[in-house]
């Protein structure tokens, strides 16, 4: 089995070392085979010691950063049979990669992991990763992300956030919608996507302990790729598309 880590990256090196490193001694840990695509567009360099397996370069323009055109390039690469999308300033825990063991279960249709953030200088110390503010994280329906998690209970449909494993016969012919150009939407997008397509057997779980689950650092925006009339765009496209689902 070999696992396909997706990263869509444009010029945020020192993030995309540190979540290339923490993949690596997640691999050190579990002993899981796997490769790093990275899908780069117009990035000045990319950090010599990062990446230990492919990098795509796409020069096409891109005045908003597109991330649905880099994963899509990612999928299109991968040679794995297990698919994550990894953001590039996601840090991993020391499990994570088990994930990828996980999403291979018959009943499951994808594999989530709760995401808690950090101060960009704040050193990692996963010992107090409980204590940490939590990021989205959707239940239910995709849009609804409560402050407190509903209790684990049969038939609660899980969505988790943008970085998830999937297998590649469940993902099948879905792709990231192009048309979200910028900040905003591609992800839920996307859970929409495997949602219905899946029903009424869809099924994911979250892993949410320190081990298995992932770090971001916070951090700011480009305007290439937080602009505001694209993030209204994005969601005008959302709802219109989404509108009967809820």
């Amino acid at each position: 089995m070999l696992h396909s880590i997706i990263i869509a990256h444009r010029n945020r090196n020192a993030h995309l070392e540190e979540c290339c490193a923490s993949i690596r001694a997640s691999a050190a840990v579990t002993g899981q085979k796997y490769e790093i695509i990275v899908a780069d567009n117009g990035s000045a360099t990319i950090p010599a010691g990062a990446i230990d397996r492919e990098i795509i370069i796409d020069r096409s323009p891109m005045e908003l950063f597109n991330k649905p055109r880099l994963l899509n390039l990612g999928i299109a690469a991968a040679g794995g049979d297990i698919l994550s999308f990894l953001d590039a300033d996601a840090i991993v825990g020391a499990k994570w990669l088990w994930g990828a063991r996980a999403a291979r279960r018959r009943h499951l249709t994808m594999v989530c992991y709760r995401v808690r953030y950090l101060t960009p200088a704040e050193p990692v110390d996963w010992s107090l990763y409980e204590k940490k503010w939590k990021g989205y994280e959707a239940y239910n329906t995709p849009t609804y992300n409560p402050v407190e998690p509903p209790a684990r209970r049969p038939g609660l449909w899980v969505f988790g956030n943008s970085q998830f494993t999937i297998a590649r016969d469940k993902l099948a012919d879905l792709r990231f919608d192009e048309g979200y150009a910028g900040r905003g939407c591609e992800d839920i997008d996307m859970m929409f996507q495997v949602w219905i397509r899946h029903k009424p057997d869809y099924r994911a779980m979250i892993w949410t302990k320190a081990p298995f689950a992932i770090l971001c650092r916070r951090h700011g925006y480009e305007e290439d790729w937080k602009d505001r009339n694209a993030s209204a765009r994005n969601w005008a496209l959302f709802i219109n598309k989404w509108r009967s689902y809820g």
